[in-house]
């Protein structure tokens, strides 16, 4: 019946049912067939899904065990990939014992052309200058640094750079000279990496290093070093730790030792007023504590 003009009662909606993905038959074969295309062959089937496979002829044959083999596919015939020949043993390197033998017991100008003519790691062939050292062959106090500062690499002039200033003012400043030949006046510095280092420093790279600095330090003879560092305090003190390590006494070989902040990471905090004032004075009265030791 209708009502007003345009209008009509609406019908009943009619129930549908959604259909299922499939039959418990069609679900469990395409399981099967997945099964078999990631290499399974055999799966286990209880009694109630094989009596569901089997019932339609022509689908699968029922096995007498419950383990039902999957069917297989003709293997198909794929190109092998060849196989790179073995490659035969590297050569052996040179003769690392008779080259630290030359190390050991080099003069300073032969150490100095051992230094120059060094292929032990690959910082040597990325740089430009080679830092060997600065001051006198033989001196009261030694600075030891990490490696040449990006300025001495591109120059090849030791102190380049503010790093290289504020280093050259410290070794001034504590009274000592970087030019004169007496001993006991003289201050000197090396590093650790006689090159400038263009990728991150390993193992391998301080111990083909580690011997000239060791060297050096036997021929200059100083009275106390001075560690610019992380790395120097590392490599002649075995210590880790470098914050709490700034400021304290250690020791090399029976050498007194003091431990300050590198020159190039104080400048890093050249922008930043407090902290560079801080990393500067708390450097500066080790080193005082260090010229209280020296004049004894």
């Amino acid at each position: 019946m209708r009502g007003a003009r345009g209008a009509s009662a609406p019908r009943p909606l009619e129930k549908k049912n959604k259909p299922m993905p499939g039959t418990i038959q069609q679900e469990l074969t395409r399981i099967l067939l997945k099964k078999r295309a990631t290499g399974d062959t055999l799966v286990w089937l209880s009694p109630e899904n094989v009596k569901a496979l089997t019932t339609r002829p022509g689908t699968y044959t029922q096995q007498t065990s419950t383990a039902q083999p999957i069917p297989q596919q003709p293997p198909v015939s794929r190109p092998v990939a060849p196989q790179p020949a073995p490659q035969p043993l590297a050569p052996p390197a040179p003769d690392m014992q008779q080259q630290l033998t030359a190390i050991q017991k080099a003069t300073w100008e032969e150490l100095k052309n051992l230094c120059g003519n060094c292929s032990a790691c690959s910082f040597c062939a990325s740089c430009n200058h080679r830092f060997f050292a600065a001051g006198p062959a033989s001196a009261r106090l030694l600075f030891v640094g990490d490696f040449p500062t990006l300025e001495e690499d591109e120059t090849g002039t030791p102190f380049a750079g503010n790093a290289g200033i504020m280093l050259y003012k410290m070794g001034r400043a504590m009274g000592f000279s970087w030019e004169s030949s007496d001993r006991n006046q003289a201050v000197a510095v090396v590093n650790i990496f006689k090159c400038r280092p263009y990728s991150p420093q390993t193992e391998q790279h301080i111990q083909a290093c580690l011997p000239i600095l060791q060297r050096q330090i036997e021929l200059i003879a100083p009275d106390a070093l001075v560690l610019l560092g992380a790395l120097p305090t590392k490599c002649l003190t075995g210590k880790t730790g470098f914050s709490s390590l700034k400021g304290t006494w250690q020791s090399y070989l029976g050498i007194p030792a003091v431990v300050i902040q590198s020159p190039s990471l104080i400048m890093r905090y050249a922008n930043m007023p407090e902290a560079f004032a801080n990393e500067r004075r708390q450097a500066w009265n080790t080193l005082q504590e260090l010229m209280k030791y020296l004049k004894k």
